[in-house]
Parts: structure tokens; sequence; C-alpha cells
């Protein structure tokens, strides 16, 4: 019997998430308040993050049931994070993709 995936909720992932790159990190937080424009939910990102961590600044984001992706204001996907443990991890054919971890509050 095959299995699938389960897309999970807005409400299941909203919260304080942090995005490491390398050794800089940049904290995000995910919110379950709808942005139609972009299909998604509400994200704001924290001041002051390097631009290396997020070169393309996303203002929505959504769940998938593989993992998480980061969009613009137009919906269009800017960096997906695919699931990967307890944590989510881009570019995963690669060692040094970003990981997105939810914070511990």
């Amino acid at each position: 019997m095959a299995s699938s995936l389960v897309l999970p909720s807005a409400a299941s992932l909203s919260g304080q998430w942090t995005v490491v790159d390398k050794s800089s990190s940049c904290d995000v937080q995910l919110t379950a308040e709808r942005f139609e424009a972009a299909n998604g939910y509400k994200l704001s990102i924290s001041p002051g993050c390097d631009p290396s961590v997020l070169p393309e600044t996303p203002e929505a984001w959504r769940p998938a049931p593989d993992g998480i992706a980061l969009l613009n204001g137009d919906g269009l996907t800017v960096l997906f994070f695919s699931r990967e443990g307890e944590h989510y991890r881009s570019q995963i054919w690669q060692q040094t993709g970003k990981i997105l971890k939810k914070s511990k509050n």
C-alpha cells in the first residue's frame, strides 16, 4: 500500500524560525495570516538580517507535503526547504544548503 505525505497546516508550522547559512543566520516569523496575492501566509524577517542568508527577500510562505516554500509577493518560490528530520534544508543535493529550524521558545 502506498502512503502519501500529509500537508501540514499553517497553524502547526507558525512561529519563530531561524534560517542558517554557513556562519550567518536570520530569524523569520511564519504566521497563519493569509497573504492572498501570494496564495500563502504572511512572513516577517528580523531587522538586520544578513542579505547572504536570504538574497531575495521573501514576503510569504506556504506549507508543502514535503517542505516549506518561501515566496515573493506574487507567490513565486524564492527558496524551498525540504524536510530533513527535525529541520528543513534547501539544496538537499548539497551539504552546503541553508537550514530552516524552528526556534525553541
